[in-house]
């Protein structure tokens, strides 16, 4: 009885129909804020070629889109209608059960494979210098500043990447400006 209430409560899964299409190349446009076919602000059914999610519990508490298989976290409204942002996992330190993300990432003429290898030295070279760097004993954040859109590029305590995100800016919020210790000026410079 109490299996059948529950179904018959359950907030619906809208990916439970998609079809992961096998043919397509993941990659993250950081130019174009878009994730493949996915940019942040599209309606959640330009996501429909990543097939069902993996973990539906995400959907229902979170508002995401998660695959662990893929490495991948979508962000969605509080309606479920909308990307807000995503995030890119290379190392699984959480224990959430990602597999490393496949795909490319694109940013200006260049794109990369990156890994969980990937250092800071690497990436700063490639993107250049972050507006900030937060560092504690658990791990590095370089902060990358482009209007409505942050990168939060979390690393290792040695320096090696774990996790990207491409989310609407967190420090554009003073309070977590002052809690990261922040003392460049807001808004960041172009």
């Amino acid at each position: 009885m109490f299996s059948f209430l529950a179904n018959l409560f359950r907030r619906p899964n809208p990916t439970e129909f998609w079809k992961r299409r096998p043919d397509v190349r993941l990659f993250a446009d950081l130019a174009k804020k878009a994730l493949t076919n996915a940019t942040i602000g599209d309606p959640l059914e330009c996501c429909a070629f990543l097939g069902p999610v993996e973990d539906t519990r995400a959907l229902h508490e979170h508002h995401a889109l998660r695959y662990l298989s893929l490495g991948l976290d979508i962000g969605l409204d509080e309606n479920d209608k909308h990307v807000t942002d995503f995030r890119l996992v290379w190392d699984d330190y959480l224990g959430e059960g990602f597999t490393p993300f496949p795909g490319e990432i694109a940013w200006g003429t260049a794109s990369r494979q990156l890994s969980c290898h990937t250092t800071m030295t690497e990436l700063v070279a490639w993107l250049g210098e972050p507006y900030w760097t937060a560092t504690d004993t658990d791990e590095t954040i370089l902060f990358y500043e482009h209007g409505p859109i942050e990168w939060e590029i979390e690393l290792t305590p040695a320096g090696t990447l774990k996790h990207w995100l491409v989310v609407p800016p967190l420090l554009a919020d003073a309070a977590q400006r002052q809690a990261y210790g922040v003392t460049k000026p807001w808004p960041p410079a172009e």
